[in-house]
C-alpha cells in the first residue's frame, strides 16, 4: 500500500511463493489491501509500520473471512479507535 505521508503509516504484505504463482499472490495482496483500506479511517493516529504475513488458505478465503481476520489483527494490536471495537 502506498505510504501515507500525512500520517507516517506504512503497511506491507508478505506472501510466500508457497501460496501460488504471481497471479494468486497478487490477488491475495489486493484483497488484503482493500480490507485494510476500508479500515484506514478507523485506525489510531500515529506513526507506525504494519507488516501482514499471509498464511496458507488466504487465497481461497471468502471476503468476509478476510475482513474479519484483518479487523481481529488490528484489534489485537490495539490500532482501532475505541468506537470501532464493537463491530
Amino acid at each position: 500500500m502506498a505510504r501515507e505521508e500525512a500520517t507516517g503509516r506504512r503497511i506491507g504484505f508478505v506472501v510466500s511463493k508457497k501460496q501460488g504463482k504471481a497471479v494468486v499472490r497478487n490477488r491475495i495482496k489486493r484483497r488484503l489491501r482493500e480490507a485494510l483500506r476500508l479500515r484506514l479511517p478507523q485506525l489510531r493516529p500515529g506513526t507506525y509500520d504494519l507488516v501482514f504475513v499471509c498464511r496458507k488458505g488466504l487465497g481461497t478465503a471468502d471476503w468476509q473471512a478476510i475482513q474479519s481476520a484483518a479487523t481481529k489483527l488490528l484489534l489485537q494490536a490495539n490500532l482501532l479507535t475505541d468506537g470501532e471495537k464493537t463491530q
